[in-house]
Formats: C-alpha cells, sequence, structure tokens
C-alpha cells in the first residue's frame, strides 16, 4: 500500500492531533515508508545491498558448528544479539574467532531494528579508521557525531586497526564514555581477548576505561570452527 492508498490519512502522512503534545500524529504508512527508504538505500545503515539480503536471524545456524560446545555458544551468542535487538540491556560485547558468525549477526540485528523502526548505524574498524583520519570539511567529526548520537551503534572487528599513537583509543573512549552516559544502545565485536591480562586483549586496544564501561552490558566470548565457505 503506497502512502497515497493509505485509508487512515488519505494520503497526507497524518493521523489525527495529540493534545498532550499539541501535535499532529505521523501515520503508520510514514513510519512503514522511512523503513523502505533505509532498506533500500542500506549504505545510510553502513551496509551494502548484499548485507540486507544474505544476513538474517532466520539463516544464522549453530548446527555448522561441528563440535557440541561450538553449537552451545553459537546458540548463546544468537540469543544475546536478539536481547539486546529486544533492548534487555544497552551494551553488548562479542569476543569470538574468525568466521564464527559474528558480523553475519551483527548486521542481521541491523536490520531488525530498522523493522522495528529505529535507525542503527553499522561501523567496521576499517571504515571507522578511515572516516576518522578525513580531516576535510569537518569529515571526521561528523563522523563521530554520527558513531555517538545514532540510536543504536555497532562497532565491528574493534581492535584490529594500528594505532600506535592511541588516537583512535581516544576516540573510541569517547564515542563509548557518551553513549554509556546517554544510554545509547551499543554492540562491540572483536577477535581480542576480554581477559585485561592477555597479551592481546580488548583493554590493550581501546583502554581499560571504555572496556569498564562496556562491562556495565552483557560481555560473551566465544570460540568455535571458522563457518566461512562452509554451505
Amino acid at each position: 500500500m503506497t502512502e497515497t492508498e493509505c485509508y487512515h490519512c488519505e494520503g497526507t502522512g497524518w493521523n489525527g492531533y495529540d493534545k498532550v503534545t499539541k501535535k499532529m500524529k505521523a501515520c503508520e504508512c510514514q513510519n512503514a515508508r522511512r523503513i523502505r527508504i533505509l532498506l533500500e538505500n542500506p549504505e545510510i545503515l553502513g551496509l551494502t545491498n548484499v548485507d540486507i539480503k544474505r544476513f538474517t536471524f532466520r539463516n544464522f545456524k549453530p548446527t555448522k558448528q561441528t563440535a557440541g560446545v561450538g553449537q552451545s555458544q553459537a546458540r548463546a551468542m544468537a540469543k544475546h544479539y536478539k536481547d539486546w535487538v529486544a533492548n534487555k540491556f544497552n551494551f553488548l560485547t562479542i569476543s569470538g574467532s574468525t568466521g564464527f558468525g559474528k558480523t553475519h549477526l551483527a548486521k542481521a540485528a541491523v536490520v531488525e531494528l530498522v523493522k522495528k523502526g529505529s535507525r542503527p548505524y553499522y561501523s567496521r574498524a576499517v571504515e571507522l579508521n578511515r572516516q576518522l583520519r578525513n580531516f576535510d570539511d569537518g569529515e571526521a567529526d561528523r563522523y563521530r557525531d554520527q558513531l555517538t548520537n545514532a540510536p543504536y551503534l555497532v562497532l565491528d572487528d574493534v581492535g584490529v586497526e594500528h594505532d600506535p599513537r592511541g588516537y583512535l583509543q581516544s576516540i573510541y573512549h569517547g564515542v563509548i564514555d557518551d553513549r554509556y552516559s546517554y544510554e545509547r544502545p551499543t554492540l562491540v565485536i572483536t577477535n581480542l581477548s576480554l581477559d585485561s591480562h592477555a597479551k592481546i586483549s580488548l583493554a590493550r586496544a581501546i583502554g581499560v576505561r571504555s572496556v569498564s564501561r562496556l562491562s556495565s552490558g552483557k560481555m560473551l566470548a566465544v570460540r568455535g570452527k571458522d563457518l566461512r565457505g562452509v554451505k
């Protein structure tokens, strides 16, 4: 049904007047239109058309893990993602081996959030690194504001960046601290250990203070078979 065919608002986009807010009420067709625009223009979300078509909660198969422990961890991981989408907690940090399905579920979560009427943003570490070093015309500041203010934020592959001077660590801390202060839901995905004493850990990459804030939510470490290329 198009906007002009909407029986509720007859194409106006408005459906009644709210006496409390003293504003016109947006018709449900407005929300449907916003969802359609986002799914048809996934770059707004940090995704691609292929991502929208390929990654769903439904086609994530824990049984692809041949070991029982791997299957159990995959199911637990999927539940954590779904609980985050359902607003059961604000912060979720997933640490896991390569090819376990972390990114699959993250992109599926973004799509689910769009369908619920939100406007999440997905950022890979490589893209974040590039954007935050683009100082032309304030692009870096705009990108940082987008990371800080997105209603839902997914940070993927956190810690893979080369950051000898700690520039990105300070950025991560600023973004995570702001989102923690304003209780904005945030999902962090990493291949690094959640054990701060490990030689290669998330705490060493983004700072102990950032990990402390992330620990206010759920943190899950998973390990299993690399599923890339498995049919």
